[in-house]
C-alpha cells in the first residue's frame, strides 16, 4: 500500500489520517547534517590513524568546519540549529580530546595524537585531561619544556599526582627538577589518602 505524506506544521500524517510522524524538513535537513558530520569525524581520524604525515593545525579546523560549527552554535535565534552545532562540535570535541589521542599514544603515534590534541583545543582549551595528553606525547617527542609547560597547565586544571606520576610515557621528564616541582604542587593540591 502506497502512502502519500500530507505536511502539516511539524508533522506529516497519511492521507487515510492514521499515521502521524513527528518529523519536519528542518528537522532531516539537521540530522542528515549531522550524519553526515559523523562521516567527516570518522575519516579526518581515519586519515590520523593511517596516514603518517601529520596535517596542519589550519587544515584540520578547516576540515572539520570547526568555525562554522561554532557559528551556527552560536546563533541564539534558532536554537535547534544552534543545538545541533553543539552536538557535533562535542562529538569532534570528546573524540579529538579523549578517544583518538588515547589510542594513538598507546600505538605511540605522538605527532598525530598531538594533531588531534590541537583540534580539541581548538574547541575548549585547557582541558585537564587534553593538557595531560599533550604532555605525554610532547616528553615522547623529546620537547621537554613544552611537555613540562603541558604538565603544569593539566595540573591548574585539576589533574591529580596519582593521574600522571607513574606514567611511563612521562619517564623523561622525571629526572628535571620543575617536573619534580609540578609533581609537588599536584600532591600538595590532591593529597593521598591514609
Amino acid at each position: 500500500m502506497a502512502m502519500d505524506l500530507v505536511p502539516i506544521t511539524g508533522l506529516a500524517i497519511d492521507n487515510d489520517g492514521g499515521i502521524v510522524i513527528a518529523q519536519t524538513q528542518d528537522y532531516s535537513i539537521r540530522f542528515f547534517d549531522e550524519a553526515r558530520y559523523n562521516q567527516v569525524l570518522a575519516r579526518f581520524i581515519a586519515d590520523a590513524y593511517a596516514s603518517t604525515r601529520v596535517r596542519s593545525v589550519k587544515d584540520a579546523l578547516k576540515t572539520l568546519e570547526l568555525e562554522r560549527l561554532r557559528e551556527q552554535a552560536a546563533r541564539s535565534g534558532d536554537r535547534e540549529s544552534a543545538s545541533s552545532a553543539a552536538r557535533m562540535l562535542a562529538l569532534a570535541f570528546v573524540n579529538t580530546s579523549f578517544y583518538a589521542p588515547r589510542d594513538l599514544l598507546d600505538n605511540r603515534r605522538f605527532a598525530q595524537a598531538l594533531l588531534l590534541l590541537d583540534v580539541a583545543d581548538s574547541i575548549h582549551d585547557g582541558r585537564a585531561g587534553t593538557a595531560l595528553f599533550r604532555a605525554r606525547a610532547l616528553a615522547q617527542l623529546g620537547q621537554p619544556d613544552r611537555a613540562l609547560d603541558a604538565l603544569d597547565r593539566a595540573v591548574d586544571g585539576g589533574a591529580r599526582a596519582a593521574a600522571f606520576e607513574a606514567d611511563s610515557l612521562l619517564e623523561p621528564l622525571r629526572a628535571l627538577p620543575r617536573y619534580r616541582a609540578i609533581l609537588d604542587k599536584a600532591r600538595a593540591l590532591s593529597p593521598r589518602s591514609p
